[in-house]
């Protein structure tokens, strides 16, 4: 599903750039497109805590997500800051771990 995506998408790129180079996927489409996976995943169930996010605004109390510290990066991915936060060796994109709902 994500070389679909990686490959739909970079078809639509070149269409817009109007460029007509065929090759491999590159390490960043395959990442685009798992980027467009998560945020549909995440849009499908926590549409409201991310909306809450987008305007600044507290999440609900009935959020499931409200005991996390949570937060939305700036490619709109939902993000909880977890116990690898306090590890000294990992980058800080590597500490906060993206948000993928059991039922995805």
């Amino acid at each position: 599903m994500l070389r679909v995506t990686a490959w739909v998408s970079g078809f639509v790129f070149a269409l817009k750039k109007k460029h007509n180079e065929k090759g491999s996927l590159t390490a960043d489409e395959l990442t685009n497109a798992e980027l467009v996976w998560e945020r549909i995943a995440q849009s499908d169930i926590y549409s409201n805590e991310i909306t809450c996010w987008k305007n600044n605004k507290p999440s609900s109390r009935d959020s499931k997500l409200l005991c996390l510290s949570q937060f939305l990066d700036i490619k709109g991915i939902l993000r909880v800051i977890c116990r690898l936060g306090k590890s000294t060796h990992l980058s800080a994109f590597k500490k906060k771990s993206y948000y993928i709902p059991f039922q995805s």
